[in-house]
């Protein structure tokens, strides 16, 4: 079956990389904040179920923005989302 994706221009793709640099290391920071909080809780011994959902959420998240990167960068659609 061909590719019915349109060929992106190369201008589009180095504004929506740039774009994506922002958000990439915003939510590299999410996932930083979400395991020093997790770290935290498990040091004191409380309850960590929440946060360590949290963290999941977190990097499944830049997960996604990192394989929207590769897509770009490589030119083949992304793959499709599991969940």
């Amino acid at each position: 079956m061909p590719d019915l994706t349109p060929a992106l221009s190369l201008r589009y793709r180095r504004r929506a990389l740039a774009a994506l640099e922002g958000l990439v290391a915003r939510a590299r920071g999410d996932v930083a904040g979400q395991r020093a909080t997790v770290e935290r809780l498990a040091a004191a011994g409380e309850e960590v179920t929440a946060a360590r959902a949290g963290l999941g959420v977190a990097e499944r998240g830049l997960a996604l923005l990192r394989g929207r990167q590769r897509f770009l960068r490589s030119g083949e659609p992304p793959p499709p989302d599991k969940g």
